[in-house]
Order: C-alpha cells, then structure tokens, then sequence
C-alpha cells in the first residue's frame, strides 16, 4: 500500500509547479464564486429595501418591469379613486413614473456609464417616505431641475447641487441630494416626468408605473381587487416590497450564472 502514496508524493514534488498552479486555480474559481454570492445578496438586499409595505406598484398587465410597462393618465387618474389609496392635503398619494437610461462621466475613470434617471410626481415624497432631500431642495414641477441619490451624487462627476448638466437634449440643474436609506433608489436620479417625457420627446401623458401609497397595508388587496377588476383598466398590482424582490431573484439568477 506503500508505493502508490510514495509514487504520488515523488509526482507532485516533480511536478510541483503544475500541481501549485492547480490548487492556486481552484482556490480561485472558488473565491470568484464566494464573492459572487456576496454581490449578490448584498444587490437583492439593496433591491428588496427599496419596497415599501405600505406601497403598491401598478403596471400594464403582463409587463414583468417597469421598462416592459406602459399605462396612460386615464389609468392613473381611476386608480386614484380606488379604495384604500392614502390621501394627503386632500389629494391622492399616487406618483405616476418613466424609468430612462442616461450617461454620467463616472469620478473615478471620468468615462460614461449608464445611470438610471426617474421622472416621479412632485408628491412621490409623500409616497417614499424613507426618502429624504439632505442637500439643497426638491425639484420644482415643471422645470428641468434634478434631485439626486447620494450614492449616484458620490459615483458621478458634475451632480453636485447647483451644477448643470446634459443628457436626453436637455440641460438640467441639480437642485438637491437625497437619501433613499441604503435602498436602490440611491443610485437614482429623479426628476418630473412630465419635463422628461418632453425632453425625451415621449408620447404626452403615458407612463411605465404608477406606485399608490396605501392608507394601511392592510387595504391592499381592495385595491387590487378594485383595480384588476374594473374593465376599463388593464394592469397588474402587486405590493412594492414584492416586486422588488421578484427583480433581485431575476438580477441574482444572472449575477451568480455570470
């Protein structure tokens, strides 16, 4: 039983470079494969703290993101009535929202990398309330004017408050930094989205989501109820925190595949 452990001890020392490189490489592939799986539940957390209990998303039926979404005024207008929507100074908490990509210089490289721009309701932070302005102030409706996520503020060159800068043909002020409380919408930049719908040139009056801030949690079921029933509107609901979650399972799945 001895020669072959001997043979395989004087086969390794001869080829020893080979077998250090083996071991070096497996080591590798497997801290490669820990690190993804830290990326990963460190993104669906991010993702998952972004939703609200209190929240529901309302989408175009069978659009499984807000990308793939589209819903028009009329919809919004009926989900407002619907039972259960919060109201605040006597208005409906509801934020209609268009989702657009847009390139910033980054600080470290100073080259381009995409940034996701939201066009949101003047209200919405009535509707995300761990949202906070911590520099400068919110946007005002109508204008060409930005509030940024801290994290988007410190990763990109030029969205600092009071700065101007350029993207989808327009000129943009940045009039306040925000803290979204560790949630993804701190990688974000939010603006109106009616202004972005026209810097854009997008059809008037049409959106990807719409998210309704519920009086209780427990009223979100009649409001689904209400709205996937009415023949006149043709959406999904579903609660924030769940469509959230269901877009980390998807970007985890590619994260841990990659």
């Amino acid at each position: 039983m001895a020669i072959p452990v001997v043979y395989n001890l004087r086969s390794v020392k001869a080829r020893w470079t080979s077998a250090i490189v083996a071991v070096l490489g497996i080591a590798g592939t497997v801290g490669v494969f820990v690190a993804m799986l830290s990326l990963a539940r460190g993104f669906r957390a991010t993702l998952v703290s972004s939703g609200s209990a209190d929240n529901a998303i309302v989408l175009r039926s069978g659009a499984t993101s807000e990308m793939m979404s589209g819903i028009n005024l009329d919809t919004v207008k009926i989900l407002q009535d619907k039972p259960g929507v919060a109201r605040g100074g006597g208005e409906p908490l509801v934020t209609s929202e268009v989702v657009v990509i847009a390139p910033f210089p980054l600080r470290s490289t100073g080259t381009d990398a995409n940034a996701q721009v939201r066009g949101v309701s003047p209200n919405v932070l009535t509707i995300r309330r761990n949202v906070k302005i911590i520099e400068g102030r919110m946007f005002r409706p109508g204008l060409a004017e930005l509030v940024v996520g801290r994290n988007a503020a410190s990763s990109y060159s030029g969205l600092t408050v009071g700065n101007k800068v350029r993207f989808g043909g327009g000129e943009w002020t940045v009039t306040g930094i925000f803290d979204a409380g560790g949630s993804a919408f701190d990688s974000e930049t939010w603006c109106d989205a009616r202004v972005l719908d026209d810097v854009y040139k997008r059809p008037s009056n049409i959106f990807q989501s719409a998210t309704v801030h519920l009086s209780s949690p427990d009223d979100f079921q009649a409001f689904k109820d209400a709205a996937t029933k009415d023949p006149r509107l043709n959406v999904d609901v579903s609660r924030e925190v769940d469509y959230y979650a269901k877009q980390s399972q998807t970007m985890t799945r590619l994260i841990t595949v990659l």
